[in-house]
């Protein structure tokens, strides 16, 4: 059986880590879009609005009411 060489493990893996980052990217997308509780959805307008990136309105939903969705880690 022959080694495959580092360049083409390496592409291999960063392909398959690209695959899985966009699976979690569409299921914390599919648990914010089944949200109906109006007051967690006006909640996430306001943190949205002041939130300075993606990344600080996910961790503000997380450490805020506690109802946030469900999301893939």
């Amino acid at each position: 059986m022959e080694v495959k060489a580092d360049r083409e493990v390496g592409l291999a893996y960063m392909k398959s880590w690209e695959s899985e980052k966009r699976i979690k990217e569409k299921k914390k997308a599919e648990a914010i879009y089944t949200q109906t509780d109006m007051d967690v959805l006006n909640q996430w307008l306001l943190l949205a609005a002041g939130a300075g990136n993606v990344e600080e309105f996910i961790n503000g939903m997380h450490s805020g009411t506690g109802r946030c969705p469900k999301t893939v880690e």
